[in-house]
């Protein structure tokens, strides 16, 4: 998926009526699923997504 569709999609779920706080995580370059929160839409750069949790920065081409 393109960076602007990730940035699209997170933006959406971070909508306050939507109340979604966490997700499973799955990169690329990792066989391990990382339960963690999700991304505030501050936390959106235009090539990856900022330091907001545990999992660190990383870019958007690494998600599964």
């Amino acid at each position: 998926m393109s960076n602007s569709k990730w940035r699209k999609l997170f933006t959406v779920l971070d909508r306050p009526e939507l109340n979604i706080v966490e997700a499973i995580w799955e990169f690329i370059d990792s066989e391990k699923e990382e339960r963690c929160c999700t991304p505030k839409s501050d936390d959106l750069v235009e090539k990856y997504v900022d330091d907001f949790s545990l999992v660190g920065p990383f870019a958007y081409k690494y998600i599964e």
